[in-house]
């Protein structure tokens, strides 16, 4: 009995070595999406807090004319959906991030999977905003520059994310990497 319990399943020589960057993205990812979890979450609270069933009102606003109204009503409207959706994305991100760290391919699968979702994702709303953008400033002139300067950074910054998911997709299908997973 003690000598089954002092050797390993798989000798050390023949498993593969864990790379850092499986382990440091896998624990970046745990607190990455719990943090995005419980985010979703109270905002979603808080939205159902203060507004309740107002919520759906403020998408007859005319705030804006044209299509940036149009826009601006579909993201009130979407609003709780996409959190929802995001609530959900977080929490099967952070499920496949724990799987990661335990180096399980069903994780590495779904992880894959999950940020190409979010690479989608991306690509729409960084059109959505450009869009938006532009209508904004097509309507309001100058006066809408500080609120295009906010954007245009929300802007950059997404495409930072689509540049970091895309090169996590591709690193966890290498097969270096692809080795370390059972």
């Amino acid at each position: 009995m003690q000598e089954i319990m002092s050797h390993p399943a798989v000798p050390d020589d023949e498993s593969p070595p864990k790379s850092k960057f499986v382990t440091v993205t896998a624990w970046v990812s745990i607190v990455y999406w719990a943090l995005g979890a419980v985010l979703s979450t109270v905002i979603l609270f808080l939205l159902r807090l203060v507004l309740g069933d107002h919520l759906p009102g403020f998408a007859d606003t005319n705030a804006f004319p044209h299509l940036a109204g149009y826009l601006f009503k579909l993201m009130l409207q979407s609003i709780e959906p996409l959190l929802l959706l995001s609530i959900l994305s977080s929490f099967i991100l952070l499920i496949a991030s724990i799987g990661l760290l335990q180096r399980h391919n069903w994780a590495r699968i779904l992880y894959v999977v999950m940020i190409v979702l979010l690479i989608v994702q991306n690509i729409i709303g960084s059109a959505f905003s450009i869009v938006f953008l532009y209508s904004v400033l097509s309507v309001a002139g100058s006066d809408a520059i500080p609120g295009a300067v906010g954007m245009a950074s929300g802007l950059v910054s997404g495409v930072m994310y689509l540049a970091l998911y895309a090169f996590v997709a591709w690193k966890l299908t290498r097969p270096d990497i692809r080795a370390e997973f059972h």
